[in-house]
């Protein structure tokens, strides 16, 4: 069903649908309105079923400008504008089309199904230009300026469905400043926050029918796109996403400063203003004792790149010259035994060692066993073994190596 309104669909997409057909997510509202009536497209609002997919979009794709708004981070993308709406999480299908506040924006298109989920009076509202209003929407306020743009556009608003709008305003609980600014803002763009802003400053205690008295001072001036913040994704990591977007991310704390999980820094600030940050103990993220791997020159005992440096077979070895202070001792985990450096080198012994301290590490990053390496200020060595006196064990991972090798 729909088939013409799919194809239009994906040619004005282009590559973008193959984009945001890799995630769970829908495109909803004024797009598919302007397919339905086969109008230009101005923008394209995109909801996601998890904000988790939010963050794995941002950090995979690479975008121009992008701006964050309370509801939306607004993207450019192929000369199309392109809104991911973040403020909330949208499971369902339903659940998109509750959010909107008139029928005629009530269409969806789900891109894990493929198909077009419309509300139940989209095409009949849109071919008699009337406008039903869903009270389940989160700004009906704001609804109001809408009516006045769809009446514009040559739309009708029945009576009893300004009775609707008019009820479902009157049972909103505005109860303090920050209710009074939600309602003047929403995901439509347009928004009055910075008038309730003003207000909120001026330090005075709640009360409605003051802040009503004072609405007629409302002017242009207070009005904005939404548009609030100019970021750069491609300079964050996850965590750092997931603190824009407001979901849970971990982070662990080292040495005073604080880190993701994958071990790159973020900023001590931003975490502590953060609600959905979630501490994690270090003993968690690293776990020692750790045992580590590297070989050797089995003939001379010595470091294959530092001839210099001996390695004694039992007891706690540091970098103890300038060399290898700088540098490290270069080490890995038992899984990259046989694919790291002189692993293929024919005289060879393989040096076996035990991390017990953090402040073992040379950075926070050598701590990530899914590094190539990590580099140490101290080991404690507890065997060296000549190639062929190597546990079989160990062994067995040379074996599995080669065995999993397609050449």
């Amino acid at each position: 069903m729909y088939d013409w309104q799919k194809r239009r669909l994906k040619r004005e997409l282009g590559d973008l649908y193959d984009i945001f057909s890799d995630y769970e997510c829908y495109l909803a509202g004024g797009a598919i309105t302007s397919i339905f009536t086969n109008k230009d497209i101005n923008d394209y609002d995109i909801f996601f079923k998890h904000k988790e997919d939010i963050v794995r979009f941002l950090y995979k794709q690479s975008y121009g400008t992008i701006f964050k708004s309370d509801y939306a981070i607004t993207i450019a993308k192929n000369g199309k504008t392109i809104q991911l709406i973040y403020k909330h999480e949208y499971p369902t299908v339903q659940d998109v089309l509750n959010s909107f506040d008139f029928s005629v924006c009530m269409g969806c298109y789900d891109f894990s199904t493929e198909e077009f989920v419309l509300g139940h009076t989209f095409l009949e509202d849109l071919a008699s230009n009337t406008i039903h209003f869903n009270q389940k929407t989160d700004s009906p306020i704001m609804s109001l300026i809408r009516v006045k743009k769809y009446m514009n556009k040559g739309f009708d608003i029945p009576v009893p469905e300004m009775f609707k709008l008019g009820f479902t305003i009157s049972q909103q609980n505005v109860d303090s400043y920050d209710k009074f600014q939600s309602l003047l803002g929403g995901m439509y763009g347009e928004n009055y926050n910075k008038f309730a802003e003003k207000l909120k400053n001026e330090g005075k205690p709640f009360d409605l029918n003051y802040i009503v008295s004072r609405l007629s001072e409302i002017d242009d001036a207070d009005k904005s796109c939404g548009c609030t913040t100019e970021l750069d994704f491609s300079e964050m990591n996850e965590s750092e996403i997931s603190m824009e977007v407001g979901i849970p991310f971990d982070y662990f704390k080292y040495d005073d400063e604080y880190y993701t999980l994958d071990f790159r820094r973020l900023d001590k600030e931003d975490v502590d203003k953060c609600l959905f940050a979630r501490k994690k103990p270090i003993e968690e993220i690293v776990k020692l004792p750790m045992t580590v791997y590297k070989w050797i020159d089995a003939k001379n005992r010595c470091s294959f790149f530092n001839s210099n440096f001996k390695w004694k077979d039992y007891g706690e070895v540091k970098t103890n010259d300038w060399f290898a202070s700088s540098h490290g001792l270069h080490f890995v985990t038992e899984d990259k035994i046989w694919t790291c450096c002189y692993s293929n080198n024919s005289n060879k012994a393989l040096v076996r060692g035990i991390v017990t301290s953090y402040d073992d590490f040379i950075s926070v990053n050598d701590m990530n066993v899914k590094n190539q390496e990590m580099k140490l200020e101290r080991v404690f060595v507890t065997n060296i073994w000549n190639e062929e006196d190597i546990p079989e064990e160990i062994k067995s991972k040379k074996k599995e190596k080669q065995e999993g090798c397609p050449f």
